[in-house]
């Protein structure tokens, strides 16, 4: 294989076997821009899928909407946890746990169409007889050719889902007039059910201002032009829009996530009131609210220099270890430990720190996806490969070595907002609302 027609980051995984097998056309095309603008759309619509069905369990999406992301989200997972010589059957169960959008048994039907189609494009190599996985594809290159064999070449299964990537790579960066997205949609006769969709699973959002309908995405601040416009709005002697910088700023200090703990401490608010000023903060996109592992509600912000926020898609809510390691203060030192080795070693950690901090920090690992199991009844863990785990070890204690600077000792929080913002739910609601009003204007002024 010529490796200076592949990719830069393919070159590293060209010797394996299974990428050699593959046809090199299609691995020279998998770092396009169409393709990777179709991977960021399915992961977003994704992590919708899941919020959706987290926030309630009752509620079943439209079928056919959003089947080939399922469908997608299932073989990513599939691939990320698989390892050689692992069972298919419990490898089968664990993607089931993070991939929950129907109940077991429609999911171990729709399972079996999935493991066919990666077996057919060599991606993973299955031994019939012990029914474990002999070999597979590296994640990086496995996840982006499953994608453009099952979705980008497949012409039924694009025109269907079409729409949903225009209208989702155009709104990431800044609101986009809803008329525009409708003009430039790629299949005019689907794109207000595509929208609707889009709308249900909250992934984006209509606002209108002076009869202009504007299309948000559930969290824009990532781009310098909505950064500056969110900035200059702002910049106001309003208490509440002072308040909100400050608590931006503050944010900034503690890594880029604040939870609903921090937020009441710091506004002296009580957990229902700061719980509404969670859900308006995150509708007007100035942070998403997010779950996290150890606490309550938080809200979290794109990292400077980092991509913790939503960049590790292979990683299951990567940010919360940022709140997390602030109530365990023993953290970032395991973590040095975890990755300078490897592995996790329960036994020689707990006689160097506290083994109840040892055993918090090994379950959020666990859940994060960093951790698999090595030698569990010894306690041992290894950090998982292919996955960017450790890459994510990496922006997890650069962003610690700054935010312990600024928290505990160094920085009290409580009561630090509590003038900055009204004592009534009522007022707080209309100056969030002004607030996005004034936000969108300013998008008015350039049309």
């Amino acid at each position: 294989m010529e490796e200076d027609y592949l990719p830069e980051f393919l070159k590293t995984y060209s010797k394996h076997p299974l990428v050699q097998k593959a046809n090199p056309d299609d691995l020279s095309k998998l770092d396009e821009k169409s393709l990777n603008d179709i991977i960021s759309a399915e992961d977003l619509i994704y992590r919708g899928i899941r919020e959706y069905y987290k926030a309630d369990k009752i509620k079943k999406l439209n079928a056919g909407h959003f089947g080939s992301s399922v469908q997608i989200a299932r073989a990513w997972s599939l691939l990320d946890m698989a390892f050689p010589s692992c069972d298919l059957d419990e490898l089968v169960e664990r993607v089931y746990l993070v991939t929950k959008t129907t109940d077991k048994k429609q999911y171990l039907k729709h399972i079996k169409t999935v493991i066919p189609r990666l077996v057919k494009h060599n991606l993973i190599i299955i031994d019939d007889a012990t029914k474990k996985i002999r070999d597979l594809m590296p994640y990086p290159v496995s996840s982006k050719l499953y994608v453009k064999k099952e979705l980008l070449d497949n012409a039924t299964l694009f025109h269907y889902q079409a729409n949903q990537f225009t209208i989702l790579n155009k709104v990431q960066f800044f609101p986009v007039r809803k008329a525009e997205l409708e003009s430039s949609a790629s299949v005019h006769e689907n794109f207000r059910t595509d929208y609707n969709a889009l709308s249900e699973i909250e992934v984006i959002r209509t606002r209108s201002v002076k009869s202009i309908d504007f299309t948000l995405s559930k969290a824009y601040l990532t781009g310098e032009r909505s950064l500056e416009t969110w900035l200059s709005v702002l910049e106001s002697a309003d208490r509440t829009r002072n308040g909100l910088k400050q608590l931006l700023e503050l944010q900034g200090n503690l890594g880029g996530c604040v939870s609903q703990n921090e937020i009441s401490r710091l506004t002296s608010m009580n957990m229902r009131l700061v719980g509404n000023l969670m859900r308006r903060i995150d509708a007007l996109g100035l942070a998403q609210r997010i779950q996290t592992l150890e606490l309550d509600d938080a809200l979290s912000r794109p990292i400077s220099g980092t991509r913790l926020n939503s960049n590790y898609s292979k990683l299951n809510n990567a940010q919360s270890m940022l709140i997390f390691a602030r109530s365990v203060t023993e953290t970032p030192n395991i973590l040095y430990t975890v990755k300078k080795q490897q592995v996790f070693n329960e036994g020689e950690l707990s006689a160097e720190f506290d083994p109840s901090s040892v055993s918090k920090v090994r379950n959020s690992l666990r859940n994060i996806g960093v951790l698999i199991e090595e030698d569990e009844a010894e306690g041992m863990w290894k950090v998982a490969q292919n996955n960017e785990s450790n890459a994510f070890l990496d922006d997890v204690l650069k962003v610690l070595a700054n935010t312990r600077t600024v928290y505990g000792e160094n920085l009290d929080i409580n009561k630090r907002l509590e003038d900055f913002f009204p004592d009534n739910e009522e007022d707080t609601n209309r100056n969030l609302r002004e607030l996005e009003k004034d936000f969108l204007e300013v998008d008015l002024d350039k049309i």
